[in-house]
């Protein structure tokens, strides 16, 4: 049960500082002083070792830190995760393989990451599964109906999304318990 704790104890952690950060981000620095941070601490092509390992903690606003945070500490704290299961989606997140031209930020990929390991212990799985496919799909629908028309709106990296979500799912199948072992809840 103490293991348990720590995990939550080190999620609360990474949202304060997360929260912290953030709140440096956009309440001392300018606009413009903010969107070149976020150029070097974004993972991205030819991103620095270091830029990979911080780029969890740095967001591109307020609500997308506030809605990381709650999403992390929702999983870790409904579903009681192993600190294990929180450092694999953390490297899961800095090993992400695919280059991409602009600087990407924020928990996302942990949060993706680590509901692809819930989603084994979840009861309606398939429900759960569409709510996912749901979200990812609607992150790429809406902000196309708006470039559409002209309003310019930050398009998430969605193959960091879906990369964390099926690593996660895989890493969620080799440590979920067999059939025979699952207890009815």
């Amino acid at each position: 049960m103490v293991r348990r704790e720590k995990t939550k104890a080190t999620a609360l952690v990474v949202s304060t500082i997360c929260i912290i950060i953030s709140a440096v981000q956009y309440v001392v620095l300018s606009r413009q002083q903010s969107a070149q941070l976020l150029q070097h601490v974004g993972i991205m092509s030819g991103c620095t070792l270091l830029a990979r390992l911080v780029y969890s903690f740095f967001h591109a606003g307020i609500i997308h830190c506030l809605v990381n945070c709650w999403c992390l500490l929702s999983v870790v704290f409904v579903y009681s995760l192993p600190l294990s299961r929180l450092l694999i989606a953390y490297t899961v997140a800095v090993i992400y393989p695919f280059a991409t031209a602009t600087p990407t930020v924020g928990l996302s990929a942990v949060c993706f990451c680590l509901l692809g390991q819930v989603s084994w212990l979840t009861r309606r799985r398939l429900f759960f599964h569409l709510w996912i496919a749901g979200f990812i799909a609607l992150t790429y629908i809406i902000p196309s109906i708006f470039l559409h028309y002209g309003i310019t709106m930050a398009i998430p990296d969605n193959t960091l999304h879906i990369y964390s979500y099926v690593v996660g799912l895989m890493v969620g199948f080799l440590f979920s318990p067999a059939p025979w072992q699952q207890r009815q809840r």
